[in-house]
Order: structure tokens, then sequence, then C-alpha cells
């Protein structure tokens, strides 16, 4: 699938965001998206990334780990977040500490493209960002896993359990959202095999599908798009117009101190763009000036 393709303007932005975002144009036909700040060229859940190239760790490893983290989420957290977690189901908890970086087996998605070029262009300014899509229908009609919407994972849930991972994948969308994933529009793409890159899942899932030839699919294949370090700064800007910076998406002081960052950065990227644009506009009535008095332009 290494074909990947530039997302280098905003007019590339936009025809993505109206080709495939608009999904209640086609409600039945899920897309979802992904944003990496750096060229990873893979899908690895944190709880993968924290294990990977280790052989010690088995599934039935990782399966404890899971189960330590979540243990000791549920035994050090604050009253507030532990109603939080006690009222949501796994899906619900995984969600939870997912968004506050806790390493977790679930890799998280986004319904909106601008959501994922957000995250894409966020972080790691001098670095190529890349952005990911795939039809989530598609993968959960190979997998067949039919209630992706309804909240509960229930189709999904006995995964957790397995002990002979046979390198399923599905996507889901958790009942009850945290602010953070309710406002990132978040869905989750989640294996029985906790070690595996998703990416790997994803393609074999669409080698099987037949579905797209019949069904009617906007989407087919996994689509991997880079985002190059030098348009990070002008597409941030254009997301922001669009209410989707730190604040909107991370509803919590935390997200409120990000924004406060992003603000500068911004701010910064502004006064450059102005110097620049009051630079050309003297050195152009410096070149008028010397051709109304016959001097030759430099």
């Amino acid at each position: 699938m290494d074909d990947a393709q530039l997302l280098d303007t905003w007019e590339k932005v936009d025809a993505l965001a109206n080709q495939y975002g608009s999904y209640w144009r086609v409600p039945y036909f899920q897309t979802a998206f992904r944003g990496h700040s750096k060229t990873w060229n893979s899908l690895l859940p944190s709880l993968a990334r924290r294990v990977h190239g280790n052989d010690r760790f088995d599934v039935l490893s990782c399966r404890t780990v899971e189960r330590i983290v979540r243990d000791e989420l549920l035994a050090r957290c604050s009253a507030s977040t532990l109603d939080e977690l006690t009222r949501a189901n796994w899906l619900g908890q995984a969600a939870v500490v997912r968004h506050f970086g806790a390493p977790a087996r679930v890799l998280d998605w986004s319904q909106s493209p601008f959501v994922a070029l957000y995250f894409a262009c966020a972080d790691d300014m001098g670095s190529d960002g890349e952005l990911w899509f795939v039809s989530a229908h598609e993968i959960n009609a190979v997998a067949k896993v039919a209630t992706m919407y309804d909240g509960s994972g229930d189709e999904v849930a006995p995964w957790f359990d397995s002990m002979t991972p046979e390198g399923r994948v599905a996507f889901v969308r958790p009942g009850r959202h945290s602010a953070r994933s309710a406002a990132q529009q978040c869905l989750f793409s989640v294996s029985d095999d906790p070690r595996a890159d998703h990416r790997g899942l994803i393609e074999d899932a669409l080698r099987k599908s037949v579905h797209h030839e019949t069904a009617g699919w906007e989407v087919h294949g996994l689509h991997r798009l880079i985002v190059p370090a030098n348009v990070k700064e002008e597409f941030l800007k254009k997301l922001w117009h669009r209410n989707v910076h730190a604040a909107s998406l991370f509803p919590d002081l935390e997200g409120l101190c990000r924004y406060a960052n992003d603000l500068v950065a911004l701010y910064s990227f502004g006064m450059k763009e102005t110097h620049r644009k009051v630079d050309e506009i003297i050195a152009s009535s410096s070149r008028r000036n010397a051709s109304r008095r016959g001097e030759p332009n430099c």
C-alpha cells in the first residue's frame, strides 16, 4: 500500500473532506481517519508500541498488563474520575484512559478528516506528518461485526480474553464518551491480538473483502497521505478558523494550556507572514520608485 500521496494544499484537504468525510451523505459507509505528527508508517496501538520488539510479551503478558493498568487506575484516580470509569463498560474505560495517555490495545480514530489533520500537524513541526483513512464498515463486514454504533462492544468483548488470536480487527464506538472522545468524534479499532500492528490486520481484512464490489463502498483500501512539514502551520491556521484546535478537542484545563501554546505558535507564524508581506510591499515600492527615477532594478 506504500504509494502514499502528498496532502500539501488546502484544496486537497477540502476535496478529501467532501469526498470521504461527508458520512451524513451516505451514513452507512463510515470512513475512519487518523493523523500522526510523524511518518510512522504503522498503526500500532499504545500498548503494542510499549511491547513492540520484546519477545517476552506474549498474549498472556499483554492481558496481564492490561488488567494491572486498569486496576491501578481504578485504585488511584479521583472520585469524579472513578465515577466516570465505573459507569463505563470496557470500551468506555478504554476510551477514557487512552485519551489521557495510558497504554491500551484500542487505536483511536476520528469520523472527521479535520480532527485527524489536526493531529498530523499539531506537533513535530519540523517533520512530515501522515493521515490515514479507511472504510470502517468494510473492515467490520469482513470481521462480521454488525454493531459499530450501539456502544456496547459486545461482539468484540470476547476478543479481550482470547488466548489464541486470529488476527481479527474491527471498529467500534463507545456508548459513553469521555469529553475528549466526544469532541474528537472518536471511534476505535480493536484487535484480538494486543501486540498487533493494525495496519497489517486492516490490509489482511481488505484482501478478504469482496463487499466493496457489490455494496458500493465509497472508500476501498487503506489510504495514507503525507502532510509535508512546510504546510503544517498553514493547515493549523485554517483548522483554527474551523474551530478545530486544542481547546475544542481537549475540553479541559490541559487542553486550554495546549491551546495557549498553539496560540503563541500561530501568532508567531502570523507575525512572520506579516513581516514577509511588509518586506514584499517595501521592495515593490522601492522598485517602482527606482523605475520612475530611471535607475536599474536590482
